[in-house]
């Protein structure tokens, strides 16, 4: 059924009676001896219509679509054989109740996006570590899509791994300024690809905000990037003055898998008696590898970051798989207590949703002061991202809640 139904969306399967049609086809495929012919879904798709029309000659389309709902249904009754109970099991990613809309409630800009995507070459198919070539030209592409801001830029190394770190200043004469240590990705440097948002919270919040590079997977396999982030940390404290910062205002944040690298440093830094951290900024975190929340299992394969890609992303984190469970990869497993404030972005369609959820009341319950904030109709990536019609939203939102936190 799950196999069938995509096959009709791929083919251009009318929402309003998809779900019968898939109903239908499953039925004569796996209950006649009738040949399946879904190796052209498209051929599909119109047999199936051409199936009902040939009962009723002369139906037009619009009819089809009022009354193949009960066409539908006096199939099912024609075969008592057909344990209706296999429609409960379906995964609820793929399980769409007849006449529901599987993409409901999407943002149109969203869509758009998922069809342009869909025309072209499927990601999946190219190996991570070959994207990496493509980040700074995408970036460059993209460069419209963020708002502009003008701030002082510096580009370090540290050591002991020479890590890359720009140094994002409101003003060039910046001095004793909070400062947010910014995280992106575990796979794909993307100092190019962040800049537009690091300038923007620096300029309108009058932050210093420090993107860090740290080493990548699967070269560099976990705990290295969190003890990069660490490290980046200590340094950052170490240096204050230089930098023109307040070491007691420091701030960690990050966007996906950068997220969790924040919130896993919050944890290390607490737990190894480190700089303290006063905020941590979550913009749809990765939080664990949990393959069966809800959200997960709705929307892992509808939008951009499909089962596969974040699956592959934790193979190339991980050097002993075993290490799924420790809080430093899954900081939802771990101790939430005694960790900064936090602020927490995410989205109806985050396939990272519930776990976001569910970190945020285990923090709540240890008292910690949780911001949670959830854009109706958009999915990751929306943040600041002004393609989208909440992208500037939600960065004025977050910059306005970084600063009523700085001010208290």
């Amino acid at each position: 059924i799950n196999e069938y139904y995509e096959g009709l969306i791929e083919a251009g399967g009318k929402s309003e009676y998809l779900w019968d049609l898939t109903l239908i086809g499953f039925i004569l495929v796996s209950i006649s001896e009738m040949p399946a012919m879904v190796q052209n879904w498209a051929t599909q798709y119109e047999f199936l219509k051409g199936f009902y029309q040939n009962f009723n000659p002369g139906t037009k389309e619009d009819d089809m679509i009022r009354s193949v709902s009960e066409w539908s249904q006096f199939i099912l009754n024609q075969y008592d054989t057909l344990d209706l109970s296999i429609l409960e099991k379906c995964p609820k990613n793929k399980f769409v109740p007849r006449g529901q809309d599987i993409y409901k409630g999407v943002a149109p800009e969203v869509m758009s996006i998922v069809k342009a995507i869909k025309s072209t070459t499927n990601l999946e198919t190219i190996p991570i570590t070959e994207q990496r070539g493509s980040v700074k030209q995408a970036a460059d592409i993209t460069k419209g899509w963020y708002p502009e801001a003008t701030c002082h830029i510096i580009e370090k190394h540290i050591l002991p791994h020479q890590l890359n770190i720009r140094v994002y200043l409101p003003k060039i004469d910046s001095w004793n300024v909070p400062v947010l240590l910014w995280f992106s990705d575990w796979c794909i440097p993307n100092l190019d690809s962040q800049s537009h948002i690091c300038r923007f919270i620096a300029h309108n919040c009058n932050i210093s905000v420090i993107n860090v590079d740290q080493r990548m997977s699967p070269e560099n396999k976990f705990p290295d990037g969190v003890n990069d982030a660490f490290d980046t940390l200590k340094w950052v404290y170490e240096n204050a003055d230089e930098l023109g910062i307040n070491k007691e205002k420091i701030m960690v944040g990050g966007d996906t898998f950068g997220a969790n690298t924040a919130a896993s440093l919050s944890m290390k830094s607490r737990d190894e008696q480190g700089p303290a951290i006063l905020l941590q900024a979550l913009i749809t975190p990765v939080l664990s590898n949990n393959r069966t929340s809800e959200t997960r299992e709705l929307y892992s394969d509808m939008f951009f970051i499909k089962e596969q890609t974040i699956n592959e992303y934790f193979d190339h984190y991980l050097g002993d798989t075993t290490e799924i469970t420790n809080p430093m990869v899954s900081p939802l497993l771990g101790d939430h207590s005694n960790l900064p404030d936090t602020v927490l972005f995410s989205a109806e369609f985050d396939v990272f949703r519930s776990d976001s959820e569910e970190f945020c009341e285990k923090l709540k319950q240890n008292n910690i002061n949780v911001t949670y904030r959830s854009y109706d109709g958009y999915t990751n990536g929306y943040f600041g991202n002004l393609y989208y019609k909440i992208g500037q939203k939600s960065i004025n939102e977050f910059c306005n809640i970084v600063k009523e936190k700085l001010e208290n």
